[in-house]
Formats: structure tokens, C-alpha cells, sequence
């Protein structure tokens, strides 16, 4: 329900299943309330490990396969990570860069903003897309350095225009 998409039909809906004999309370505890062993330590290492750029209005962490290895981390814990750093009060925009499991030269990048920042545009020149909160691109044949570096031009590109 917090999102801008969100309309007077989906209340209606929410609504009717409300009114069926399932235990709702106990499925939203489930969905929003309760995390793994391995999210908790993605989300420690994550805040142990993000960059603030921007005067904090920009939060960045980096996932290789050695800090999820050494963390006991997997790439299920880290999924929705990005959403934690976006709520961080300041950040307008999160990124997180998360080295591929099966390919050490393959980076997804994943990245969230508070409607000031078109993240759309970002990812466009990445090779990746999506909409102006939410989008994501993949980075073949690349470094964890290169990946830094194709971001940080990105952004520098954005914010330049």
C-alpha cells in the first residue's frame, strides 16, 4: 500500500480477502516481519560495507562472491537489500552492484530512488532499464573496478545534464 501505483481497487481487494477466514495478520507478519539468519547478516554487511556519495543523497554497496562466501551470505539474502539503503533518511538514491554466483565477470546492478531521481535514465546507460523508481542492468565481461567505474560515469552523466 505504499506505493504511488497503488489504487482504490487494490484497497477493494485487500478488503475482500480480509473479510475470508485466513489468518492475515500472521501472512503479513510472515511477508514483512520476519527475515533469515542469512538477511540479517547481508543486511550487517551491508551497512558495514555501503558507501555514502553525494552528500548522502546517494548510498552504494558492493556484493562480490567473497564477501557473500565469507559472510555465509546468499544471493537470495542480498536480493532486496537495496530497499534497506534506500530507507536511509537522506539517500534519494540507492545502488547495490552484486557479483553473479555463476560468473565472477558478470555484475547486476539493482537501483531504487525517492522519486527525485529518474533511475530509468541511470540503468539506460548501463544497458539495463526499468521505470523512474526501479531499474536494473547486467554488466558482462567486466571487473568489480570497471563495474565501479561504469556506474560512477553514469552518474556523473545524469547529474550533469
Amino acid at each position: 500500500f505504499k506505493y504511488s501505483n497503488v489504487t482504490d481497487e487494490t484497497h477493494i481487494i485487500a478488503s475482500s480477502l480480509v473479510s475470508r477466514d485466513i489468518d492475515y495478520a500472521e501472512i503479513n507478519r510472515l511477508i514483512f516481519d520476519s527475515k533469515t539468519i542469512g538477511e540479517i547478516e547481508a543486511e550487517k554487511l551491508t551497512y558495514q560495507n555501503m558507501q555514502l556519495k553525494c552528500d548522502g543523497k546517494l548510498a552504494i554497496i558492493s556484493f562480490t562472491n567473497e564477501m557473500k562466501q565469507k559472510s555465509n551470505v546468499t544471493d537470495e539474502d542480498i536480493g532486496d537489500i537495496v530497499n534497506h539503503i534506500r530507507q536511509i533518511e537522506g539517500v534519494s538514491v540507492a545502488i547495490s552492484i552484486k557479483q553473479s554466483s555463476n560468473n565472477e565477470n558478470k555484475f547486476s546492478v539493482s537501483s531504487r530512488s525517492n522519486k527525485d531521481v529518474d533511475v530509468s535514465m541511470l540503468c539506460a546507460k548501463l544497458g539495463g532499464g526499468g521505470h523512474i523508481t526501479i531499474a536494473g542492468a547486467q554488466l558482462d565481461d567486466t571487473t568489480l573496478e570497471e563495474a565501479d567505474e561504469q556506474l560512477k560515469n553514469a552518474i556523473d552523466e545524469i547529474l550533469n545534464q
